[in-house]
């Protein structure tokens, strides 16, 4: 997510990817919770969408995340646009068998 310009949901306050297990850490402990894990969560039904967003954008992000330019507005909304589409066209369907001897 942290490759994709002014891409909205790595935005403030959503913007957890920035974070390193040490940092979340300190922290929670900061705070005085006691921290029993910290996961990596599994890719979920719109992680597949963000692959391809990253994948389509025409800008790639280094140093900042977003800025005030069109071209940067502009490679967002076109990498949104661009990878919510292939996302939904590269859905395989599993037909279930026809024989027996598909199973």
């Amino acid at each position: 997510m942290t490759r994709i310009p002014n891409f909205l949901i790595n935005a403030p306050p959503h913007h957890l990817t920035w974070w390193s297990e040490v940092a979340l850490r300190q922290l929670a402990e900061g705070a005085g919770a006691v921290v029993e894990s910290i996961e990596i969560p599994p890719w979920g039904a719109g992680s597949a969408e963000i692959y391809w967003i990253e994948r389509f954008s025409p800008i790639k992000c280094r140093d900042s995340h977003f800025r005030a330019a069109f071209t940067w507005h502009a490679a967002s909304l076109i990498s949104s646009i661009l990878g919510i589409a292939a996302s939904r066209l590269s859905v395989r369907r599993k037909r279930p068998p026809t024989r027996a001897s598909d199973c």
